[in-house]
C-alpha cells in the first residue's frame, strides 16, 4: 500500500513540479550536478508542500557534491553555514539553498551540534525534525524518497518527531514551537509521545532569542488557525515561561474571532496586536513585549497606539478625543476601527468618530494665526482647543474658528 502510494505522489510531484516557475532553475542545478555523478534531492518542506498541493515558499537541495564541486559549478554561490555546508545560489530571481546530506554530534546549547560530517541520505534524514520533514525527491529518479515513515504520518495528518522527541527537542529547543506551528497551520494532529515531551521542556524556550520565537508565531498568517494555537496548553506554557503569560484567552479569543482584515494594518501587526490583547492594552505589556520578542521600532509604535485608543475606550472619552488623536497619525484611525470590531468601541461612537474625521479631516487654523498673540510654548495646546471647538460643533467656517479662539485668548489675558 505504502509502495503505491509513493508511485503515485511521486508522479505527482513530477508533474506539479514542471509546471512551477522554480522548475527551470532547478533542473539547472540539478543538471549540473548529475554530470558530476552527484545527487540533487529536494528536501524538507517543499516537498510536504507538494505532497499537500500547497505552493512551495521556497525549496532547499540537498547532495552528496563537495564544496570544491559545489563552488565549481556554482560559482556565485555563496557560503553562509561554513559549519553547516549551506550554499545559497541564486538562480532565474530567486534564491536555492543547497545543503549536503550530514549527521550530527551531540547537541550541548539547545540550538547548534559541535560538529557535523558528511553522511548518507538516510542518516541525514534521521536527524530532521519530524516525519513530514523527511521526505526527499530523487530528482534524477523522479521518486519519492522516504526514510522515515513521513509519507504515512502525511496521509495520517500527523505531526510526529523522527526518532525519540525528547532528543529531538533537547537538540534544538525551537522545535517544541514549530510542533505545535505546524499543527494548526496545516490543521494536524500531533502524536501524543511528541507533545508530552514538549510539554515537559516548554521551559528552555527562554534560552532561544527572541527573535525565532517571534518568527515562528508570524508565520501562522491565517487567523483561524492562529487563535486555536494561542489557546494550545504548550504556546501558554512557553508564553508563561517566558514572562509573557497569557489572561484570559478564552474570552478575549472569541472576541478577536469577530475581527476582520483591516485597511492599513499588515496581518503582521495584526498579530502582534493580538499579543497584546491576550496580554492586556498596558504600557507595561508593550515593553515586556519588546524586551522579549525584540519587536522592531514600527511595530511597537503599533502597539503604543493600541494603548492610547484603549485608554480613551476605558475613560469613555467622547468622538472629539479619539479625531484629535487621528490628527496625529492616521493610524489611530485604522485602530479605531479593528478597536470597533473587537466590539471594544461602542458603534455609534465608532460611527461618529468616522464621520467627523471624514467631514473635518484636517485643521482650519494653523501656528502662524497665532504667534503675535501667544507665545510659541503656548500654541499647541492653542491650536488644540481650536481642532476641539471646530469639531465638537461642526463649524465649516475658518474665520468662526479664529474668531472664537481669539475672542478666548482675550478673556484668558
Amino acid at each position: 500500500m505504502l509502495q503505491n502510494q509513493i508511485s503515485n505522489f511521486s508522479e505527482k510531484i513530477k508533474n506539479d513540479l514542471k509546471k512551477m516557475n522554480q522548475w527551470p532553475a532547478l533542473r539547472e542545478i540539478f543538471e549540473g550536478l548529475d554530470k558530476k555523478n552527484r545527487l540533487c534531492w529536494i528536501s524538507g518542506g517543499a516537498v510536504r508542500d507538494l505532497i499537500l498541493s500547497r505552493t512551495p515558499l521556497d525549496f532547499d537541495l540537498t547532495t552528496d557534491a563537495t564544496e570544491i564541486e559545489i563552488l565549481e559549478l556554482f560559482p556565485q554561490a555563496i557560503l553562509v553555514g561554513q559549519a553547516f555546508g549551506v550554499y545559497k545560489i541564486p538562480k532565474a530571481g530567486e534564491i536555492f539553498d543547497l545543503t549536503v546530506f550530514r549527521e550530527e554530534d551531540e547537541y550541548i546549547d539547545g540550538r547548534r551540534p559541535v560538529s557535523i560530517r558528511r553522511s548518507t541520505p538516510e542518516k541525514d534524514a534521521h536527524r530532521r525534525d519530524f516525519t513530514i520533514n523527511g521526505l526527499y525527491w530523487d530528482m534524477k529518479n523522479e521518486v519519492l524518497v522516504d526514510y522515515v515513515g513521513g509519507l504515512q504520518d502525511l496521509a495520517n495528518q500527523i505531526i510526529r518527531c523522527v526518532g525519540e522527541p525528547s532528543k529531538r527537542f533537547d537538540e534544538d529547543y525551537l522545535r517544541i514551537l514549530r510542533m505545535i506551528r505546524f499543527g494548526y497551520s496545516l490543521n494536524f494532529h500531533i502524536d501524543e509521545k511528541s507533545y508530552e515531551a514538549g510539554l515537559l521542556r516548554a521551559n528552555l524556550l527562554i534560552r532561544i532569542s527572541g527573535e525565532r520565537i517571534l518568527a515562528e508565531i508570524l508565520k501562522l498568517s491565517v487567523q483561524q488557525s492562529r487563535l486555536k494555537f494561542y489557546a494550545d496548553p504548550l504556546f501558554l506554557s512557553i508564553m508563561k515561561h517566558n514572562d509573557l503569560s497569557l489572561v484570559d484567552v478564552s474570552s478575549k479569543i472569541n472576541l478577536m474571532k469577530q475581527t476582520v482584515s483591516v485597511e492599513g494594518l499588515t496581518e503582521n501587526d495584526r498579530i502582534l496586536i493580538e499579543l497584546l490583547f491576550l496580554r492586556d492594552f498596558q504600557i507595561v505589556h508593550v515593553q515586556q513585549l519588546q524586551a522579549r520578542l525584540k519587536i522592531s521600532h514600527d511595530a511597537k509604535k503599533w502597539l503604543i497606539k493600541c494603548v492610547e485608543i484603549n485608554e480613551l475606550i476605558q475613560k469613555k472619552s467622547d468622538f472629539v478625543q479619539f479625531c484629535l488623536l487621528i490628527d496625529k497619525s492616521k493610524n489611530y484611525l485604522v485602530l479605531v476601527h479593528y478597536f470597533k470590531t473587537l466590539n471594544y468601541l461602542d458603534e455609534n461612537l465608532f460611527q461618529k468618530i468616522t464621520e467627523t474625521y471624514k467631514k473635518f479631516p484636517t485643521s482650519m487654523v494653523i501656528a502662524q494665526d497665532f504667534l503675535t498673540l501667544v507665545p510659541v510654548h503656548q500654541l499647541s495646546k492653542v491650536l488644540i482647543r481650536a481642532r476641539e471647538w471646530q469639531l465638537r460643533n461642526e463649524i465649516e467656517d475658518r474665520d468662526l474658528v479664529l474668531d472664537h479662539i481669539r475672542k478666548q485668548l482675550r478673556f484668558d489675558a
